[in-house]
């Protein structure tokens, strides 16, 4: 019992204090001198009364002490544990003198706690009392019955007026502080409902308890009973009611619900700023019914609201781990993540500002342009990935979206599996429907190391492929319907370090489409009329396909092609280049063949194909006539005639020999 006297003070739970002071009040005899010893008998601490004491009889027992302090343990950084400006018992004698403990009031005044956990991880609530030494023919029986005594015990008036509570983790550093409170205690017996109010400032923020304990033994014993919690303050709300009981763990079983105005601002106010950035974690509310059993708590009927995203399910925590385990499963509306994204970089460009067709068709007769300087990895951020959080947790989560955006990507209904084991989150969509089509994939990423690593696999089909490169490239110069097939890997600790070492491989194929900025029929038609006459033809508007067709292979931010094909009714364009995904840029060859309604029953200017090059960056692409490769195809397929023509092997003219005028007439195919 004596120890219970020392750590009721350290926690200002006037039962526990009560408990404890009762039996250094009987007999009436007992005066400070006494007290003192039996306070360092039973805590190893000294008890200092400063000021005046009073001791009286009449009607009942009563004690006042004033500046009244507990030696605080060894090394600790405060001298005394406790201190109050004065203390006020009053006991019922009647009851007294037959077993019962009946307090009439129990008042601390300006009681003043400094709790300390030193670098060992030891509290200084830990006492290490004096060894008793049994008294010569002490009876056992009567050791039970005072052990007994608590179980009787009955409160009348008991009060906290204007204390403190300070809290020191010399592990960590953290230091916390509950300042102006107030409580008041109502319990007739530890058989009867126990009724405490009180209010405390912590952090700036005034916070109001109100707990019903209905029966305190039958909880203390192991047995459950009703409970009833509230705790409200500005930045977070608490309510629980059900049953608990405190042994051989912690139980707990009813309804809960918690809330905030804004989770940022109640995740600073508890200790813990969320470094997130961007607007969102606003309001919030979850609620459920809870099953706790020590460390692992299980939530049903679960509902959850943050900001504008609200959601259903069930979870489970554990928290017996190095780290948390949060297993469960959600149903949620339209999950729009932009608002908790931070700040990546420079915006994607817009095709907002791409050449005109116009300025496509004066490529043609020109040199090519000069293209802006382009600084490396611009558009990409190099501010740091933060996913170190992933770290601290793990999770095992099935998750049923009817919406998702992220950035300006956006997924209808999906089906989604998540698995957070070491800093590995692997997520697999089973389902989801986007774009016009649907589509399958997983993505992993990996921030057990030093950098974030990641890997992809996607695969989409019956897709429209416009809005789709648009949110992820900014691109919005290709359009049709059809499947994709992604295979990717990067890593770094920015969203430039990702860009910069990317690889993998891909294909596309897509139906009834354009490409658009640019006619290539009419763009090559113009060029043969270019050649023909010396003027240039308008090379407006798109390049409308029934089919395209590509593989490529991307390695460090560079994707590769050497297979396009794009077919319509009036052509057949085949294609190869690169394209940097980190500058934004493409380095791209175009070779149309035409239709003989197009070109005139021609193959192509001088019976060839010219290629046509398309270069610069996305947002200002030139096209132009590669008229090198032209006449090297042109060589290559007259060289062997014009070197017979002119050893005057063949093609001699009507005089019987070879004319120079002739070979360049052949040559050129005039």
């Amino acid at each position: 019992m004596r120890k219970v006297l020392i750590a009721g003070g350290v926690l200002i739970l006037a039962v526990i204090v009560l408990a404890a002071v009762v039996p250094f009040l009987i007999p009436a005899s007992a005066y400070e001198g006494k007290l003192i010893a039996a306070v360092k008998q039973a805590t190893g601490r000294d008890l200092s009364i400063e000021g005046p004491v009073h001791i009286g009889i009449l009607g009942g027992v009563s004690l006042e002490a004033h500046t009244v302090s507990l030696s605080n343990a060894p090394g600790a950084p405060d001298a005394a544990m406790l201190t109050l400006a004065k203390l006020d018992v009053g006991l019922k004698l009647i009851p007294l003198l037959s077993g019962d403990v009946e307090i009439t009031r129990l008042i601390l005044t300006s009681p003043i706690v400094h709790l300390n956990v030193d670098k060992s991880g030891t509290g200084n609530w830990t006492f290490e009392p004096a060894p008793a030494r049994p008294a010569a023919g002490s009876d056992p029986a009567k050791t039970t019955k005072n052990a007994e005594r608590l179980k009787q015990l009955h409160l009348g008036e008991v009060r906290i007026v204007d204390g403190t509570m300070t809290y020191a983790d010399a592990r960590t550093g953290k230091h916390q502080e509950l300042t102006k409170l107030q409580a008041s205690l109502k319990l007739a017996s530890l058989d009867q409902p126990l009724d405490l109010s009180g209010s405390a400032v912590w952090r700036g923020q005034p916070v109001d308890l109100l707990l019903n304990v209905g029966k305190p033994q039958a909880a203390m014993e192991g047995a459950q009973t009703p409970v009833t919690l509230k705790l409200s303050a500005a930045p977070l709300k608490l309510d629980f009611q059900g049953d608990a009981a405190s042994k051989p763990v912690l139980k707990a079983d009813g309804t809960f619900a918690v809330s905030s105005p804004s989770l940022r601002e109640a995740a600073a106010w508890a200790g813990s700023p969320l470094k997130a950035g961007g607007t969102g974690f606003g309001p919030m509310a979850v609620q459920g019914k809870l099953a706790l059993a020590g460390k692992v708590a299980a939530v049903s009927g679960l509902s959850v609201s943050l900001d504008q995203i609200k959601g259903s399910g069930q979870m489970s925590a554990d928290l017996s781990g190095k780290v948390p385990l949060i297993k469960g499963g959600l149903t949620l509306g339209d999950l729009d993540l932009n608002p908790y994204l931070g700040r990546a970089g420079a915006a994607v460009p817009s095709q907002a500002s791409a050449t005109s067709s116009g300025e496509a068709s004066r490529a043609v007769s020109g040199p090519a342009p000069v293209a802006a300087p382009v600084t490396p990895g611009s558009g990409w951020s190099d501010a740091p990935i933060e996913l170190a959080a992933l770290r601290g947790l793990d999770a095992q989560l099935a998750l049923d979206v009817t919406s998702f955006k992220f950035q300006k990507i956006e997924i209808g209904k999906s089906i989604t599996a998540i698995l957070l084991q070491g800093g590995r989150l692997n997520t697999a969509f089973k389902q989801m429907t986007l774009y016009g089509g649907s589509g399958s994939g997983e993505i992993a990423v990996d921030v057990s190391g030093a950098v974030t690593g990641l890997n992809a696999t996607i695969n989409l089909s019956h897709i429209q492929i416009q809005p789709v490169l648009e949110a992820v490239l900014g691109i919005d110069r290709l359009s049709g319907t059809g499947n994709m097939k992604l295979n990717i890997a990067a890593y770094g600790r920015s969203q430039h370090d990702l860009i910069v070492t990317l690889g993998g491989q891909g294909a596309l194929s897509l139906a009834d489409g354009a490409i658009k900025g640019v006619d290539f029929a009419a763009l090559a038609k113009d060029i043969q009329a270019f050649s023909a006459k010396g003027t240039a033809a308008a090379a407006f508007g798109d390049t409308g396909f029934s089919t395209l067709g590509s593989t490529f292979t991307i390695a460090s931010g560079v994707l590769a092609n050497s297979d396009l094909s794009v077919t319509s009714p009036l052509f057949h364009l085949t294609g190869k280049g690169t394209a940097s995904l980190l500058n934004r840029t493409l380095n791209y060859e175009i070779v149309p063949n035409l239709a003989g309604n197009l070109q005139g029953g021609k193959s192509g200017v001088f019976g060839t194909t010219i290629p046509i090059l398309v270069q610069g960056p996305w947002t200002n692409l030139s096209y132009r006539p590669d008229l090198q490769a032209a006449l090297g195809q042109k060589l290559n397929a007259k060289l062997p005639k014009l070197e017979a023509k002119l050893l005057g092997k063949a093609g001699k003219s009507a005089g019987g020999s070879t004319k120079p005028a002739d070979v360049l007439k052949s040559f050129f195919g005039k």
